[in-house]
């Protein structure tokens, strides 16, 4: 299961249109909740964000692409991968895309509950008003707000339940993620470590 409670709209100012999915009580059943904050983590994927135009020592002027860590694209690796599932073992790293935090809570005895995928420690829960705008002084105010909201923590951004899901079942698995654009094609370029971490939820 990908879950977003939104769809964002690059094109269009990186608009936030929300969205219902009607997963929101099943899930709960199972004792887990996507939650509609978004994840700012400064372990993130390094994209452009804007121009400066520098003077040459000859006198020309230039144009110079502007790189930041855009927090709200969640770089997984290390030991944010579950390496003891089958799904993330073998795995470097996983790119995600405007993600939002996972919990859990037992609800069904006998259900193993694993988080494959988790944020660094240096990460915080912002709110769903969040401006996803990808310019240097967004970035900017985006890190000081999560700064002034005190300590970060860890996430869960996926996390599979195995075992019976119900009295006299037999034996099921049932994973979600907190992200419902991280398999889109622009994100999927074959052999792409998340190309791979698709394959490997299919297999």
């Amino acid at each position: 299961v990908f879950l977003d409670h939104e769809k964002v709209n690059p094109q269009e100012g990186f608009q936030v249109t929300p969205k219902t999915t009607g997963l929101d009580d099943w899930l709960a059943t199972y004792g887990l909740k996507v939650h509609s904050q978004f994840v700012f983590d400064l372990r993130a994927q390094v994209l452009p964000v804007g121009e400066e135009i520098v003077t040459l020592p000859d006198g020309r002027r230039a144009r110079n692409l502007i790189t930041m860590p855009y927090g709200l694209f969640p770089l997984i690796e290390g030991d944010g991968l579950s390496a003891n599932h089958l799904v993330t073992s073998g795995l470097d790293r996983v790119a995600m895309m405007w993600a939002h935090p996972i919990s859990y809570r037992e609800t069904i005895p006998g259900l193993k509950a694993e988080n494959l995928l988790r944020t660094s420690d240096q990460a915080w829960a912002m709110s769903p008003e969040t401006r996803l705008t990808m310019s240097r002084g967004n970035l900017e105010l985006l890190k000081a707000t999560a700064a002034a909201k005190g300590a970060p923590s860890r996430y869960a951004l996926a996390t599979t339940l195995s075992g019976p899901f119900k009295e006299g079942a037999a034996e099921g698995v049932l994973t979600v993620l907190g992200d419902a654009d991280l398999f889109h094609n622009r994100s999927l370029p074959a052999g792409s470590e998340n190309a791979l971490f698709a394959m490997n939820l299919v297999d």
